[in-house]
């Protein structure tokens, strides 16, 4: 175990925090959702009840408190944690770092796209919050999406091209 103040500070870190934030996306299945909820899936298992979360979604049922909806909920919220850690503590001294805080800022942009195609209004988190500041009102729709699209401007300008990566980082 790191302490937070002991991390982020060499190119080393910064690919860990880099690959732990691309780890969180995969956590809780969240990009199985929207399939769950049309009509290009039917949630099965090997009886009823096999999926129960998942099969309220396939059948309608759900709500807001359906524990795969609040699973997916905290996931993109976990992960913007993440990007947002990446972004405020990586210096911009090294390339390395360069390229994992525009990494960053493309998988935050990628995380409020889901969630404001999902959920609409939803809080727009930037930095750490302080334990005073978890209750986050929610933000308009369109500063959102303005938000993606500033993240998204600043991270092309920093990210190297496919053709220019080692294949290691393919």
């Amino acid at each position: 175990v790191i302490p937070q103040d002991d991390f982020y500070k060499t190119d080393a870190d910064a690919l860990a925090a880099v690959y732990a934030i691309y780890d969180s996306l995969q956590e809780g299945e969240p990009f199985l959702f929207k399939n769950f909820i049309s009509d290009e899936s039917n949630v099965g298992g090997g009886a009823r009840g096999d999926n129960f979360g998942y099969e309220e979604m396939n059948e309608f049922t759900h709500g807001p408190s359906t524990p795969k909806i609040e699973l997916a909920f905290q996931t993109y919220y976990k992960s913007i944690y993440l990007c947002n850690l990446a972004i405020d503590k990586l210096a911009s001294d090294t390339e390395t770092k360069v390229n994992v805080k525009a990494d960053a800022k493309a998988i935050r942009a990628y995380n409020y796209f889901e969630l404001v195609t999902m959920w609409g209004r939803v809080p727009l988190v930037l930095h750490e919050l302080a334990t005073s500041e978890y209750a986050q009102p929610n933000s308009e729709v369109a500063e959102i999406w303005a938000q993606m699209e500033s993240d998204l401007q600043e991270a092309i300008s920093d990210l190297p091209l496919k053709s220019q990566q080692n294949q290691r980082d393919k």
